[in-house]
């Protein structure tokens, strides 16, 4: 009898054992499931974010500019301007004024000039009719150099403005 009921305990103790191991691997699979589940929607989340994010891009992109958007816009009109006289200590030229093109009057936002030969010279196109005030400003080492005289303007039109000037002291 003591035989049966230690058979019976270890038959018992078996059963529970794989009971028990049969719910730890149930609860394992649940477990990977619900990992894989969770990973499979943050992925198709993370899809969809990127596709809206290239949706948005596209929506603001400017469209592609046409052949002849772009003819026209290699025929815009131009401001030339040519300065002479500049002082020789002068490592950068710009034309800082009343625009956006110019610095809005701040000497970093200038519009740059580039040496060429005994002048300094360089090409910027405004809408035709946009008159604009302004300096030009030489860079003197570490200082910036105000023309003299009473500020300049120019005045775009629908076809190139040559500027020609010298240097005021």
């Amino acid at each position: 009898a003591d035989k049966a009921a230690a058979d019976k305990a270890a038959a018992d103790k078996a059963a529970a054992d794989k009971a028990a191991a049969d719910k730890a691997a149930a609860d394992k699979a649940a477990a990977d499931k619900a990992a894989a589940d969770k990973a499979a929607a943050e992925k198709a989340a993370a899809e969809k974010a990127a596709a809206e994010k290239a949706a948005a891009e596209k929506k603001a992109a400017p469209a592609e500019a046409k052949p002849a958007d772009k003819k026209a816009a290699a025929a815009a009109p131009a401001v030339v301007v040519a300065l002479t006289g500049v002082p020789a200590e002068a490592t950068d030229v710009l034309m800082v004024g009343g625009h956006s093109s110019f610095g809005d009057w701040k000497v970093p936002g200038g519009f740059p000039l580039k040496k060429q030969g005994k002048a300094w010279t360089g090409s910027l196109a405004l809408d035709p009719g946009t008159t604009v005030e302004f300096k030009f400003v030489a860079k003197v080492g570490d200082g910036e150099a105000w023309e003299g005289g009473d500020n300049r303007t120019v005045t775009a039109t629908d076809g190139e403005v040559k500027f020609d000037a010298a240097w005021q002291a």
